[in-house]
């Protein structure tokens, strides 16, 4: 996977993991929900993890409550 290439959606979703646990970056959920939703748009909603985890943020808010929409998620 190129971390560097702005079209390829596996480096997006895994850009959203490492912000979205803090992992080698400062933990950013806004940060992380932006990487999802990019995967999500790049891969034609064929990459399932990103979905998954750009749905679930946005539902759950991860704790923080900031991202509960719950009409997005569902979609």
């Amino acid at each position: 996977v190129l971390i560097n290439d702005p079209y390829n959606d596996q480096c997006h979703y895994y850009l959203g993991y490492l912000y979205e646990n803090g992992l080698g970056v400062d933990l950013d959920y806004t940060t992380a929900l932006k990487h999802y939703k990019k995967a999500v748009e790049l891969s034609n909603e064929k990459n399932a993890l990103a979905c998954f985890k750009y749905g679930s943020m946005l539902y759950s808010g991860n704790g923080n409550g900031n991202f509960v929409q719950k009409d997005k998620a569902v979609e």
